[in-house]
Formats: C-alpha cells, sequence, structure tokens
C-alpha cells in the first residue's frame, strides 16, 4: 500500500506527500 501512495504521491506532487506524512507517520507511531 506504501508503494501505491508513494508512486500516487509521484503524480500529485512530492510537497502534498511531505505535507501529510509526519501526520501519518505521528498517526502510527500514536
Amino acid at each position: 500500500m506504501a508503494c501505491a501512495l508513494g508512486h500516487e504521491a509521484c503524480k500529485r506532487g512530492f510537497r502534498t506527500f511531505y505535507a501529510n506524512a509526519p501526520k501519518l507517520l505521528g498517526a502510527l507511531k500514536v
């Protein structure tokens, strides 16, 4: 799933991915 999200992020723009990455990682580590 991470690969699919990463590939989608490539299409939309890494800026959007990096903007949400900290929130997603934080939620997973909670």
